[in-house]
C-alpha cells in the first residue's frame, strides 16, 4: 500500500509491508519501479554508503534482533551495484514532530516507549502495533523531487506478544516461516524488503521479486531458508547506480515462481514450482503433513518416468554466465555434491537482468522404491565453473514419492 503526500514541495512515501495476497498470472520481464535515488556520491560509489542508524532501544547491539538486521544489510551490500548500506548502533535522544509523516500526529515511539526518530537522519526500529494496521512493517521516505533525503523503517510488534505479526530470527526450521505454512514472519525477509525501498525501490507487480511477496522471496536447502536481494531488485540497483567493476558473481535457484499480481496492493505473488508429466500436465500430490508439523506436498511419480522439473534462476552477479546445471536424487533434504546425479545440462545461460522459470526435462531412474519418497534436486553450476560469494543459493528441492 503507497500514499503519496505533497506539502511544502516535498514528496513523503508511506510504502507498507502486507500480510497476505492473492495469486493470479504468470508473466515474464524486468519489472522493478523506484520512487527516488539518493545523491552522488551516496549510492554511486561504493566507499560512500547510505547509513542507517539502528535504534539501541529496539536492537542492542548484540542482540539476535540486531545481528539479523546487520545481516540483511551484509546480504544487500553484495548485491553488483554501487549501491552500499552502513548500518551504526544509535540511541535517538532527539525527535520531530510527525506532521511530516501524517497521518501520524506524534513523534513515533519504539515498543519500550522510547523517542526513534530526528530529521535527516536514517533510522530503524521496532513499533508498537496499532490495532488495524494492515502491514508488518513500514518504510518512510522523504524524496522531494525523487531526490532521497530520509529514510525510516518501522516493524511493528505488540510487546505482549499477543496481536499483530509474529517474528522469528530464525531461519531454520524454515516450516516454521509462513511462506511455508508456519505461524512466524522472517525478520530478515521483511528487512531485505524494506531495506529494498530505503534504496529507492517501489513494490514490483510483474516479476518474481524481493519486492514482491518478499517473505515468499527465498530458498530452502538443509531444512534452512534463505533470503537474498534477488535479479530483479539487484538489476534494478544497477540500473540506479550503476556496475560495480569490483563486484563478484553469482547465480542462484529457487523452488519459487512468479504467479501474477494480487489486485489489492499490486504485489508479485509467488507460488512453488511444481513437476509436471511429458505432456506439461501438473502431476497429482499430497499433502506431506504430519501429525506434529506441516511438511508441505510432495508430486506423485512412477518408476523410469519422463518428468518435467521446474525451477527458477537468478543472476544477482555482474555478468552472464553459461553453467552446467544437475540434476540429482536424495533420500533427505540436504542436496549437496553426495547425491546421485540423475541429468544434467550444459551450457544453461544465465543473463543478468532477466528472472528465468524454466521446466527441463529429466527421466526418472527404474529402480527407485515404491511408496518412498525422494528429494529431487538442483545444483547450478555443477562443475564450480564461476567463482561466487555464496554457493549456498546454488542448491534447491521439490519432494516426489514413488506411487504404487
Amino acid at each position: 500500500m503507497k500514499r503519496n503526500n505533497r506539502r511544502e514541495k516535498n514528496l513523503i512515501v508511506k510504502i507498507f509491508g502486507t500480510l497476505g495476497l492473492l495469486a493470479t498470472l504468470a508473466t515474464t520481464g524486468v519489472a522493478y519501479e523506484f520512487n527516488g535515488t539518493w545523491k552522488a556520491p551516496l549510492g554511486a560509489n561504493p566507499d560512500c554508503p547510505v547509513v542507517i542508524h539502528a535504534c539501541t532501544t529496539s536492537f542492542p547491539v548484540g542482540s539476535e534482533w540486531f545481528v539479523a538486521l546487520e545481516q540483511a544489510v551484509n546480504k544487500w551490500n553484495k548485491n553488483p551495484s554501487n549501491f552500499r548500506f552502513q548500518l551504526r548502533s544509535k540511541k535517538i535522544v532527539g525527535g520531530i514532530e510527525g506532521r511530516l509523516f501524517r497521518p501520524r500526529p506524534k513523534p513515533f515511539l519504539d515498543v519500550t516507549g522510547n523517542l526513534c526518530r530526528s530529521r535527516h537522519a536514517n533510522e530503524i526500529w521496532f513499533g508498537a502495533w496499532v490495532a488495524g494496521e494492515t502491514g508488518t512493517a513500514v518504510t518512510y521516505l522523504l524524496s522531494p523531487g525523487r531526490q532521497m533525503v530520509e529514510a525510516d523503517v518501522v516493524f511493528y510488534r505488540d510487546p505482549k506478544g499477543e496481536v499483530g505479526p509474529k517474528w522469528t530470527t530464525q531461519m531454520k526450521p524454515y516450516r516454521n516461516l509462513v511462506a511455508y505454512g508456519g505461524p512466524y514472519r522472517s525478520f530478515r525477509h521483511v528487512a531485505m524488503h524494506e531495506l529494498g525501498h530505503v534504496l529507492g525501490l517501489r513494490h514490483t507487480g510483474d516479476q518474481y521479486s524481493l519486492m514482491g511477496q518478499g517473505f515468499r522471496h527465498t530458498g530452502v536447502n538443509a531444512g534452512k531458508a534463505r533470503c537474498y536481494p534477488g535479479e530483479d531488485a539487484s538489476h534494478a540497483a544497477v540500473e540506479l547506480y550503476g556496475l560495480d567493476c569490483r563486484a563478484k558473481e553469482n547465480l542462484s535457484v529457487t523452488h519459487w515462481k512468479y504467479s501474477g499480481k494480487a489486485n489489492d496492493d499490486g504485489y508479485a505473488v509467488s507460488v512453488q514450482c511444481k513437476v509436471y508429466d511429458e505432456c506439461g500436465h501438473v502431476l497429482g500430490s499430497e499433502d506431506r503433513d504430519s501429525s506434529q508439523e506441516k511438511l508441505g506436498r510432495r508430486f506423485l511419480v512412477s518408476r523410469g518416468q519422463s518428468v518435467q522439473v521446474e525451477f527458477t534462476r537468478e543472476n544477482t552477479g555482474k555478468s552472464a554466465q553459461e553453467v552446467r546445471i544437475s540434476y540429482l536424487l536424495s533420500e533427505d533434504d540436504d542436496i549437496n555434491a553426495w547425491d546421485r546425479e540423475i541429468a544434467f545440462v550444459d551450457g544453461v545461460c544465465f543473463e543478468r537482468d532477466s528472472v528465468d522459470t524454466q521446466k527441463t526435462m529429466i527421466q526418472l531412474p527404474h529402480d527407485l522404491e515404491v511408496g518412498k519418497e525422494y528429494f529431487l534436486g538442483v545444483w547450478v553450476d555443477s562443475e564450480g565453473a564461476v567463482d561466487e560469494h555464496n554457493e549456498k543459493d546454488n542448491w534447491t528441492y521439490l519432494v516426489i514419492r514413488v506411487k504404487e
